[in-house]
Protein backbone atom coordinates (compact mmCIF):
# COMPACT_ATOMS: atom_id res chain seq x y z
CA UNK A 1 0.00 0.00 0.00
CA UNK A 2 1.28 3.56 -0.64
CA UNK A 3 0.89 6.21 1.96
CA UNK A 4 -0.72 9.50 1.08
CA UNK A 5 0.40 12.89 2.03
CA UNK A 6 -1.79 12.75 5.07
CA UNK A 7 -0.92 9.23 6.07
CA UNK A 8 -3.84 7.47 4.37
CA UNK A 9 -3.22 4.27 2.47
CA UNK A 10 -3.97 4.18 -1.32
CA UNK A 11 -4.44 0.84 -3.17
CA UNK A 12 -1.54 0.03 -5.50
CA UNK A 13 -1.69 -1.07 -9.15
CA UNK A 14 -1.91 -4.76 -8.23
CA UNK A 15 -5.08 -4.28 -6.26
CA UNK A 16 -6.70 -2.31 -9.10
CA UNK A 17 -5.95 -5.01 -11.73
CA UNK A 18 -7.42 -7.76 -9.58
CA UNK A 19 -10.69 -5.88 -9.15
CA UNK A 20 -11.21 -5.36 -12.94
CA UNK A 21 -10.74 -9.13 -14.15
CA UNK A 22 -14.08 -10.95 -15.33
CA UNK A 23 -15.48 -13.74 -13.26
CA UNK A 24 -14.82 -17.33 -14.53
CA UNK A 25 -17.96 -19.22 -15.83
CA UNK A 26 -19.54 -21.71 -13.51
CA UNK A 27 -18.96 -25.43 -14.07
CA UNK A 28 -22.74 -26.09 -14.39
CA UNK A 29 -23.14 -23.86 -17.43
CA UNK A 30 -20.34 -25.69 -19.25
CA UNK A 31 -22.07 -29.03 -18.65
CA UNK A 32 -25.37 -27.69 -20.04
CA UNK A 33 -23.67 -26.47 -23.21
CA UNK A 34 -21.89 -29.81 -23.63
CA UNK A 35 -25.15 -31.70 -23.28
CA UNK A 36 -26.84 -29.46 -25.84
CA UNK A 37 -24.04 -30.05 -28.31
CA UNK A 38 -24.15 -33.81 -27.78
CA UNK A 39 -27.96 -33.79 -28.21
CA UNK A 40 -27.70 -31.79 -31.40
CA UNK A 41 -25.10 -34.17 -32.81
CA UNK A 42 -27.25 -37.15 -31.92
CA UNK A 43 -30.28 -35.55 -33.61
CA UNK A 44 -28.24 -34.83 -36.75
CA UNK A 45 -27.04 -38.44 -36.83
CA UNK A 46 -30.60 -39.69 -36.30
CA UNK A 47 -31.95 -37.52 -39.15
CA UNK A 48 -29.10 -38.64 -41.38
CA UNK A 49 -29.96 -42.30 -40.77
CA UNK A 50 -33.66 -41.62 -41.39
CA UNK A 51 -32.83 -39.79 -44.63
CA UNK A 52 -30.59 -42.64 -45.76
CA UNK A 53 -33.29 -45.18 -44.97
CA UNK A 54 -35.92 -43.18 -46.86
CA UNK A 55 -33.57 -42.78 -49.82
CA UNK A 56 -32.99 -46.52 -49.95
CA UNK A 57 -36.70 -47.21 -49.73
CA UNK A 58 -37.43 -44.67 -52.47
CA UNK A 59 -34.78 -46.26 -54.70
CA UNK A 60 -36.23 -49.72 -54.09
CA UNK A 61 -39.77 -48.45 -54.78
CA UNK A 62 -38.62 -46.78 -58.01
CA UNK A 63 -36.93 -49.99 -59.17
CA UNK A 64 -40.02 -52.01 -58.24
CA UNK A 65 -42.26 -49.57 -60.15
CA UNK A 66 -40.03 -49.84 -63.21
CA UNK A 67 -40.12 -53.63 -63.00
CA UNK A 68 -43.91 -53.64 -62.64
CA UNK A 69 -44.33 -51.28 -65.60
CA UNK A 70 -42.07 -53.46 -67.75
CA UNK A 71 -44.00 -56.57 -66.71
CA UNK A 72 -47.32 -54.83 -67.42
CA UNK A 73 -46.12 -53.71 -70.86
CA UNK A 74 -45.01 -57.26 -71.66
CA UNK A 75 -48.34 -58.71 -70.55
CA UNK A 76 -50.27 -56.08 -72.52
CA UNK A 77 -48.22 -56.91 -75.62
CA UNK A 78 -48.83 -60.62 -75.11
CA UNK A 79 -52.54 -60.04 -74.55
CA UNK A 80 -52.79 -57.90 -77.69
CA UNK A 81 -51.06 -60.61 -79.74
CA UNK A 82 -53.30 -63.33 -78.30
CA UNK A 83 -56.41 -61.19 -78.85
CA UNK A 84 -55.41 -60.58 -82.47
CA UNK A 85 -54.76 -64.28 -83.02
CA UNK A 86 -58.07 -65.18 -81.38
CA UNK A 87 -59.94 -62.65 -83.55
CA UNK A 88 -58.30 -64.06 -86.69
CA UNK A 89 -59.24 -67.62 -85.72
CA UNK A 90 -62.76 -66.50 -84.81
CA UNK A 91 -63.22 -64.75 -88.17
CA UNK A 92 -61.90 -67.82 -89.99
CA UNK A 93 -64.18 -70.11 -88.00
CA UNK A 94 -67.21 -67.91 -88.69
CA UNK A 95 -66.41 -67.86 -92.43
CA UNK A 96 -66.01 -71.65 -92.45
CA UNK A 97 -69.25 -72.10 -90.52
CA UNK A 98 -71.06 -69.82 -92.99
CA UNK A 99 -69.63 -71.77 -95.94
CA UNK A 100 -70.63 -75.09 -94.40
CA UNK A 101 -74.12 -73.76 -93.65
CA UNK A 102 -74.51 -72.65 -97.27
CA UNK A 103 -73.32 -76.03 -98.56
CA UNK A 104 -75.66 -77.81 -96.16
CA UNK A 105 -78.58 -75.63 -97.27
CA UNK A 106 -77.75 -76.35 -100.95
CA UNK A 107 -77.54 -80.07 -100.21
CA UNK A 108 -80.86 -80.01 -98.36
CA UNK A 109 -82.46 -78.08 -101.24
CA UNK A 110 -81.14 -80.58 -103.81
CA UNK A 111 -82.33 -83.46 -101.65
CA UNK A 112 -85.80 -81.92 -101.56
CA UNK A 113 -85.80 -81.44 -105.35
CA UNK A 114 -84.76 -85.06 -105.92
CA UNK A 115 -87.45 -86.24 -103.52
CA UNK A 116 -90.16 -84.26 -105.33
CA UNK A 117 -88.89 -85.29 -108.78
CA UNK A 118 -88.99 -88.94 -107.68
CA UNK A 119 -92.50 -88.59 -106.31
CA UNK A 120 -93.64 -86.91 -109.55
CA UNK A 121 -92.05 -89.80 -111.51
CA UNK A 122 -90.56 -87.37 -114.03
CA UNK A 123 -86.98 -88.48 -114.85
CA UNK A 124 -86.63 -85.54 -117.24
CA UNK A 125 -86.59 -83.20 -114.26
CA UNK A 126 -83.26 -84.54 -113.03
CA UNK A 127 -81.39 -82.78 -115.84
CA UNK A 128 -82.86 -79.36 -115.02
CA UNK A 129 -82.84 -79.42 -111.22
CA UNK A 130 -79.76 -77.21 -111.12
CA UNK A 131 -81.60 -74.32 -112.78
CA UNK A 132 -84.56 -74.51 -110.39
CA UNK A 133 -84.16 -72.00 -107.54
CA UNK A 134 -83.52 -73.55 -104.15
CA UNK A 135 -86.36 -73.37 -101.69
CA UNK A 136 -87.30 -74.76 -98.30
CA UNK A 137 -90.99 -74.42 -99.13
CA UNK A 138 -91.82 -77.94 -100.31
CA UNK A 139 -95.32 -77.04 -101.53
CA UNK A 140 -94.10 -74.12 -103.66
CA UNK A 141 -91.18 -76.15 -105.02
CA UNK A 142 -93.45 -79.06 -105.87
CA UNK A 143 -95.79 -76.77 -107.79
CA UNK A 144 -92.87 -75.27 -109.74
CA UNK A 145 -91.39 -78.67 -110.61
CA UNK A 146 -94.78 -80.04 -111.56
CA UNK A 147 -95.37 -77.10 -113.88
CA UNK A 148 -91.89 -77.54 -115.35
CA UNK A 149 -92.52 -81.27 -115.90
CA UNK A 150 -95.85 -80.60 -117.60
CA UNK A 151 -94.29 -77.97 -119.83
CA UNK A 152 -91.33 -80.19 -120.76
CA UNK A 153 -93.71 -83.08 -121.44
CA UNK A 154 -95.85 -80.92 -123.71
CA UNK A 155 -92.77 -79.82 -125.66
CA UNK A 156 -91.57 -83.40 -126.01
CA UNK A 157 -95.00 -84.52 -127.29
CA UNK A 158 -95.10 -81.73 -129.85
CA UNK A 159 -91.61 -82.59 -131.00
CA UNK A 160 -92.50 -86.26 -131.27
CA UNK A 161 -95.56 -85.44 -133.37
CA UNK A 162 -93.46 -83.33 -135.69
CA UNK A 163 -90.87 -86.07 -136.08
CA UNK A 164 -93.56 -88.65 -136.82
CA UNK A 165 -95.12 -86.30 -139.33
CA UNK A 166 -91.71 -85.84 -140.99
CA UNK A 167 -91.68 -82.07 -140.55
CA UNK A 168 -88.71 -80.01 -139.33
CA UNK A 169 -88.30 -76.42 -138.21
CA UNK A 170 -85.41 -74.02 -138.49
CA UNK A 171 -83.46 -73.77 -135.25
CA UNK A 172 -83.05 -70.22 -133.95
CA UNK A 173 -80.77 -69.43 -131.03
CA UNK A 174 -82.48 -67.52 -128.21
CA UNK A 175 -79.96 -64.71 -128.26
CA UNK A 176 -80.75 -64.07 -131.94
CA UNK A 177 -84.49 -63.80 -131.34
CA UNK A 178 -86.03 -60.42 -131.82
CA UNK A 179 -88.48 -60.99 -128.99
CA UNK A 180 -88.81 -63.92 -126.61
CA UNK A 181 -92.23 -65.41 -125.87
CA UNK A 182 -94.26 -64.03 -123.01
CA UNK A 183 -96.72 -66.88 -122.49
CA UNK A 184 -96.63 -70.62 -121.83
CA UNK A 185 -98.02 -71.40 -125.26
CA UNK A 186 -95.48 -69.12 -126.89
CA UNK A 187 -92.62 -70.81 -125.08
CA UNK A 188 -93.93 -74.27 -125.99
CA UNK A 189 -94.06 -73.31 -129.63
CA UNK A 190 -90.66 -71.66 -129.51
CA UNK A 191 -88.81 -74.50 -127.75
CA UNK A 192 -90.50 -77.24 -129.78
CA UNK A 193 -88.85 -75.76 -132.86
CA UNK A 194 -85.38 -76.50 -131.47
CA UNK A 195 -83.55 -79.80 -131.59
CA UNK A 196 -83.51 -81.50 -128.22
CA UNK A 197 -80.10 -81.59 -126.52
CA UNK A 198 -78.50 -78.86 -128.63
CA UNK A 199 -76.94 -75.73 -127.11
CA UNK A 200 -79.75 -73.64 -128.59
CA UNK A 201 -82.30 -75.90 -126.94
CA UNK A 202 -80.56 -75.61 -123.59
CA UNK A 203 -80.31 -71.82 -123.93
CA UNK A 204 -84.00 -71.65 -124.73
CA UNK A 205 -84.80 -73.80 -121.68
CA UNK A 206 -82.69 -71.52 -119.50
CA UNK A 207 -84.41 -68.44 -120.89
CA UNK A 208 -87.84 -69.98 -120.38
CA UNK A 209 -86.90 -70.99 -116.88
CA UNK A 210 -85.84 -67.44 -116.03
CA UNK A 211 -89.15 -66.19 -117.42
CA UNK A 212 -91.10 -68.84 -115.52
CA UNK A 213 -89.48 -68.10 -112.14
CA UNK A 214 -88.98 -64.37 -112.49
CA UNK A 215 -89.93 -62.37 -109.38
Amino acid sequence: MEEGTEGTQVPGPAASTSAQAPAAPAAGAEMVEAKRLIGALQKIEELTLINRNLTERLTAATQSEGSLKADLAQKESLWTAQQSEFQTKLTSAEAEAKSLAEKLAAADALKLKLKIAGELKEPSLYSVLDIVPDSTDEAALRASLQKLAQFAGSIAQNREKELLAGTTKTEIAPENSVQLPNSDEGWKSYISGLEFGTPAYQQAMDAWHKWLFKP
